[in-house]
Parts: structure tokens; C-alpha cells; sequence
């Protein structure tokens, strides 16, 4: 969420595609994210049977995975970014960029068709050139926080009094 709000806030349009599934937020994701409401969400049909363990997650991936990459045909688009290998790697028989973001280390076939790599840390790009990716796929951007969401305006012994914690 806090991507897309970057990259809309950068002026791009930008389209969340995330599977219907039974979910336990029920606020809406822009508030519950705490995210401005600069880009759209598109919901797309999955089997959700995540709840039936590592058999379900795979099904449910594989049939959002399809549908995702349907979506993706039949709208036009200029970069599809993700941190799904599976859709991203059907897209890039048919799109022509299509950036992955790596958070683990992991490394098949499919990771070389894509256009470029977005690892977030230098031991990760590392991986992926160790693993026969060219380094001008790879870019480094760090995982980051929004500081603004930890500005505590309440000083320690505030806290320590409210919390019942002795001063000393």
C-alpha cells in the first residue's frame, strides 16, 4: 500500500491488483493502511483456500496468478511491479517490463526473464549476481519505514506515569 501511494504520489497511475479473498480487515485498506486514497484497487476472483494449509496457499497463488495475468493482457499497461514471481513471469512472455521486488533469496528460472530486480539489500543483489543475474537488472532499495508513523509527542516519564512504571 504505502508503494503505490509512493509511486501515484510520484505521478504514476497505479492499480493494486489483489486477490478476493475472505479477509479480516473489514475497515477500508486505505484507512486501515493509513494511506492516502491516490491509486485503485482491483479485486480479482481466486480460489481461497488458504485456510487447507500449504496445498491451499499454493492453489490460491496458482489461480490468482492466472487471473492477475489475464487482467494484465487485457488492460494496458507500462510496468507491472511485483514481488510475485509466478504472474510476473507468465506477463513477461506479453508485457514488455515487468520488475520484481526480492525480499528473499531465492533464485529459479524464472527470475532471469525479468526486466529488472528490486532487492532490499546489497546481500540480496549479491545473491542474484553470485546466481547469474547482470547487475545492470538490479537495483538496491532498502526496505524502508515512514518515520512520520512513530512521531511520539509523549515523553518518557509521561509514559513511565501512565504505564504505572516508577519515575526512578
Amino acid at each position: 500500500m504505502k508503494m503505490c501511494e509512493a509511486f501515484s504520489d510520484l505521478g504514476y497511475t497505479v492499480t493494486l491488483i489483489v486477490p478476493r479473498r475472505l479477509n479480516h480487515i473489514k475497515d477500508d485498506p486505505f484507512t486501515y493502511y493509513g494511506v492516502k486514497k491516490n491509486f485503485k484497487i482491483k479485486r480479482l476472483p481466486t480460489l481461497d483456500l488458504v485456510k487447507f494449509g500449504r496445498i491451499g496457499f499454493l492453489t490460491q497463488s496458482f489461480t490468482f496468478s492466472i487471473f492477475s495475468f489475464l487482467y494484465s493482457i487485457l488492460n494496458k499497461s507500462d510496468i507491472i511491479y511485483s514481488r510475485d514471481e509466478l504472474p510476473l513471469f507468465l506477463l513477461g512472455f506479453f508485457k514488455k517490463s515487468v520488475v520484481y521486488e526480492a525480499h528473499m533469496p531465492r533464485f529459479n528460472f524464472i527470475i532471469k526473464r525479468f526486466t529488472k530486480i528490486i532487492t532490499i539489500s546489497k546481500g540480496l543483489k549479491d545473491f542474484y549476481i553470485k546466481n547469474g543475474v547482470r547487475e545492470d537488472k538490479l537495483i538496491v532499495a532498502p526496505d524502508a519505514v515512514d518515520l512520520g508513523d512513530f512521531d511520539i509527542t509523549i515523553n518518557k516519564d509521561e509514559v513511565k506515569q501512565k504505564l504505572g512504571i516508577p519515575l526512578n
